[in-house]
């Protein structure tokens, strides 16, 4: 785990931490991160990315949400999609 700032937003609703550094872990050659795309627009939305050897021009995964439920869900999809690659 790299950075994880996703449960002090939950725990206090803080809308300083919403960033698109909310979120990153790596795992061999791999890259989950996510976070708030629209710094200070309460229109922004969550994404939830999964980079292979740092190519962040062409993600495998990108996916868009609007609550952090749902970030967390689809950063959790990633995570499963990367060990099933590992099997």
């Amino acid at each position: 785990m790299v950075k994880d700032e996703l449960a002090e937003y939950e725990d206090t609703g803080d809308d300083t931490l919403l960033t698109e550094d909310m979120f990153q872990a790596t795992y061999n050659d791999f890259t989950i991160d996510g976070g708030w795309y629209g710094s200070g627009d309460a229109n922004g939305v969550f994404i939830a990315y999964l980079i292979r050897n740092a190519d962040w021009e062409e993600p495998l995964i990108k996916r868009t949400s609007y609550t952090i439920q749902d970030m967390k869900w689809d950063i959790q999809s990633c995570a499963e999609y990367v060990l099933s690659l590992s099997q």
